[in-house]
């Protein structure tokens, strides 16, 4: 089912409330929103909308809120309605013959661009995100000129990739131009380069360079020309297959910081690995192999990363599983132990109340009545310590 918003029919989309709670015609994406629970899609065009404002409109919606202004004016023109600091961009022939259209794809982890604009010259600033987010692009047609702020300068032209963080202030002058582009936080780049990345056009050279080029670009054209075509299912297997490949271009890049597998970047991707499972804990088949999937890196490298900490990955989301059980008990009385488990990714209700027990001594029922036992049992006598069994996860 595809949605419009009123008076917006330059928008459209094809998830509910239940699916997605930011709408479109509701204004501005925020980072309170959080990205929807499933793929979707969202389509933009500028046909409709004031010519004053339609780059400024189509780069907060196509692009979830990346804030574009006049190089000149640097302001908000009067009348503007966006609710955010946008001006009139200049464009090739005049900013009321600027127009664009595009289709774009949100999941969970990150989301897909396919888009043609006409030719335009501005100053893009970081958008509202919630950790920062980047952008790995091909130029379909056209030409596309960015001018970085310590005045490095990088011209992309057709059938070449480009990378834009988007945590940057960049001037640009594209001209007619199609493209495509994935973009994903920059937590999974980090987790595959550390925290001293290479420079955009570093990476940019290695996509361009990889012998996996070809099937990188011949990816980003299948989601391009048949998501139409494809199930929520089909565009989510392509689209996580495009971070898999671009993470693995990534991840071939000498480190920057002078090894592989440098102390400080095994902590952070342990805490990379910690923060995805938090945010993920009511997911049922949450398991290494998944992790490693989705931070593109190995599970042999997550190991590595918890080798210096008590209990293995395994350990780690079962306790945070019962940690969150143990929350929700306590903080929503009112919840059914059912509910409960379903929300910590636990779906057999017997194996939920043998773990919580043993965890914390008492029945989830007990806990909820607010019954007090023994202390939490240690994490390596409730699970086990992890050892060579454990590797097989």
């Amino acid at each position: 089912m595809i949605f419009s918003g009123k008076g917006h029919a330059d928008l459209s989309w094809n998830w509910n409330q239940h699916t997605w709670s930011w709408r479109p015609d509701r204004g501005k994406w925020q980072p309170d929103f959080g990205f929807p629970k499933e793929t979707v899609r969202l389509d933009v065009s500028t046909a409709f909308h004031p010519p004053a404002d339609r780059l400024a409109f189509w780069s907060n919606y196509a692009f979830l809120g990346r804030d574009v202004v006049d190089e000149a004016q640097g302001s908000n023109p009067q009348g503007s309605n966006q609710g955010s600091n946008l001006g009139a961009v200049r464009t090739g022939a005049g900013a009321d013959t600027f127009s664009a259209r595009s289709r774009s794809i949100f999941d969970p982890g990150g989301a897909f661009f396919a888009y043609r604009a006409t030719a335009c010259a501005g100053r893009a600033r970081p958008g509202v995100s919630r950790d920062g987010d980047i952008s790995f692009g091909l130029i379909l047609k056209g030409e596309r000129r960015d001018i970085h702020i310590d005045g490095t300068e990088t011209v992309t032209q057709a059938g070449n990739f480009f990378v834009y963080d988007r945590r940057e202030v960049v001037r640009f002058r594209w001209t007619d131009h199609k493209a495509v582009s994935v973009t994903m936080s920059t937590e999974r780049p980090t987790a595959v380069l550390g925290h001293e990345w290479p420079s955009s056009q570093a990476m940019a050279q290695a996509l361009n360079g990889s012998r996996l080029a070809p099937l990188l670009r011949g990816q980003m054209l299948l989601l391009a020309r048949q998501s139409g075509r494809m199930s929520v299912s089909e565009q989510s297997a392509v689209l996580h297959s495009l971070f898999d490949l671009i993470l693995t271009i990534l991840g071939q890049i000498p480190s920057t910081d002078g090894a592989a597998e440098t102390r400080p970047r095994l902590d952070m991707l342990r805490q990379s690995t910690l923060r995805y499972i938090d945010q993920n804990i009511a997911m049922p088949h949450l398991d290494v192999m998944h992790i490693a999937r989705v931070l593109g890196c190995s599970r042999a490298t997550i190991y590595r990363a918890f080798a210096d900490h008590d209990g293995a990955v395994a350990d780690t989301i079962r306790r945070a599983r019962l940690q969150r059980a143990r929350q929700l008990l306590i903080e929503v009385p009112g919840m059914t132990v059912a509910s409960v488990a379903a929300r910590c990714g636990v779906s057999d209700i017997r194996t939920f109340n043998r773990m919580f027990r043993k965890f914390y001594g008492v029945t989830p029922r007990e806990m909820q009545r607010g019954a007090t036992g023994p202390a939490p049992i240690a994490p390596d006598r409730a699970a086990g310590r992890p050892g060579p069994s454990h590797q097989a996860e």
